[in-house]
């Protein structure tokens, strides 16, 4: 195949993966839900904002951030999950610092969305 290189990557094989990574937080993860509803709803916002194209970018580039971290979270969560249902104060941990990097990415978005509305706000007065 033309895209498979001898070691065996294929980029269909990997997009296939991807694919099927983003079909099982679809259906597995509510938060991951709520997130792209919330980023739907965000986007078309950030074009009719009157503020720079690279502040536009950032906001664009955080909601991904947001998802990326959200895909993160859940991996690590289902990882521990495999290796044990037992309540272990590390396992509880390791869920606990990925759900604090998701917070931590939703601040991200919320302080970019305050400035870039202070600044679409000062440019209208």
């Amino acid at each position: 195949m033309v895209f498979e290189k001898k070691n065996g990557f294929s980029i269909l094989k990997a997009l296939k993966n991807s694919t099927q990574g983003i079909q099982g937080l679809w259906h597995n993860e509510k938060a991951f839900r709520i997130e792209i509803y919330c980023s739907i709803l965000l986007a078309p916002l950030i074009l009719m904002l009157h503020i720079p194209a690279l502040i536009q970018l950032i906001l664009v580039l955080l909601l991904l951030f947001l998802l990326l971290v959200e895909a993160i979270n859940s991996a690590i969560e289902a990882v521990v999950d495999r290796i044990s249902l037992e309540i272990h104060d590390q396992s509880r941990l390791a869920k606990d610092m990925s759900s604090a990097a998701v917070g931590i990415a939703i601040l991200m978005n919320i302080l970019m969305w305050i400035f870039a509305i202070y600044l679409h706000c000062a440019h209208i007065h």
